[in-house]
């Protein structure tokens, strides 16, 4: 017998996503393509405000992986504005990141902890989203930008 579906309204109950993305996009450029700093650990909740605006960059998105330990228990298949979503959580993913995948696109996003101060967030936000980046996960959450090794 399938997974039951798990509901998710697609409006966000707090601000647009917190969300960076080289315009590279799906061109390796470092670890990540982009950040996200989800306000919450609810995965199913936090998706419904990053997909729209995932699917505008890449087309219909086929499935989010994630490292499981890193977010509250999620349905492997959620409805977002009607549409299935899989979800592939992982022990064994990269931490403190999601994969978007769609038809010929994949994006890597560092996700930002939600307990992540404000001055830390941004600064990996810009700096995950800056074409050519190439700085590590661990030097993108922890470090400050004058901090950080030079690639």
């Amino acid at each position: 017998m399938a997974a039951p579906l798990a509901p998710l309204a697609s409006s966000p109950t707090r601000d647009e996503p917190r969300l960076s993305v080289s315009s590279a996009g799906s061109v390796l450029s470092g670890q990540v393509d982009g950040a996200w700093w989800p306000h919450s650990r609810d995965l199913a909740v936090e998706l419904g405000a990053l997909l729209p605006l995932m699917v505008e960059r890449l087309g219909p998105v086929e499935r989010v992986s994630y490292k499981l330990e890193e977010w509250d228990p999620v349905a492997r298949k959620v409805d977002i504005d009607g549409v299935r979503m899989r979800l592939a959580g992982f022990h064994s993913t990269t931490p403190h990141t999601v994969e978007v995948v769609a038809e010929q696109h994949r994006v890597t996003l560092l996700v930002i902890p939600p307990d992540t101060t404000p001055a830390l967030a941004a600064s990996a936000l810009e700096t995950a989203g800056t074409d050519g980046d190439a700085t590590s996960i661990a030097d993108l959450l922890s470090t400050a930008p004058s901090e950080r090794p030079t690639p």
